[in-house]
């Protein structure tokens, strides 16, 4: 289920999160591209939960959830390592991921 697997998701980004990932390249690869894992999890399970033809107000309310959490997530990430990793592929990404949770919601 895809409740799982955010869950999972979820459980290895708060892991990560207690590596030195702010400060060495490789942990930042790593924690960055778990953190997209979730944030393609959270837009997947954001995008099931939509209404179709009416408008259930727990469908839309659990897809905000699951934007929100992505959106904090991320903006978290990129506030943090903007001026170590700027300069780097997966902070593109990670900003494109934002841009694409943004576009969602």
């Amino acid at each position: 289920s895809h409740d799982l697997a955010i869950e999972c998701l979820v459980k290895q980004c708060r892991g990560l999160q207690m590596t030195k990932w702010q400060n060495e390249d490789e942990p930042f690869q790593t924690f960055a591209q778990a953190s997209l894992d979730l944030c393609s999890a959270y837009r997947v399970a954001a995008s099931l939960y939509e209404p179709l033809g009416g408008s259930s107000k727990s469908a839309q309310h659990t897809g905000v959830k699951e934007l929100s959490a992505a959106r904090m997530h991320l903006q978290g990430i990129i506030k943090m390592s903007r001026e170590k990793f700027g300069h780097t592929a997966v902070f593109g990404q990670l900003q494109q991921c934002l841009q694409e949770i943004l576009n969602m919601g």
